[in-house]
């Protein structure tokens, strides 16, 4: 969450909810999944590209790359 959103602690015990995020329409989240599974159909899919997609449709999504998958980090 950010600054500028609105977090509801309260609704549910285990989770967090966003009350004032943008909603996007059903045809931004198809061209989002359309984008995604062109990308995963061709031999050229990377993180990069992934993360360049994804920054396109979530406003404060920034990636930093620090070279570590998950298993490193344990």
């Amino acid at each position: 969450y950010t600054e500028t959103e609105t977090r509801d602690e309260k609704t549910f015990i285990n989770l967090g909810v966003i009350k004032n995020s943008l909603k996007r329409n059903k045809e931004d989240i198809d061209q989002i999944f359309q984008q995604l599974q062109n990308l995963f159909d061709s031999n050229a899919i990377t993180k990069e590209s992934i993360v360049n997609i994804l920054k396109k449709y979530l406003p404060n999504f920034d990636h930093i790359e620090t070279g570590k998958g998950l298993d490193s980090k344990m």
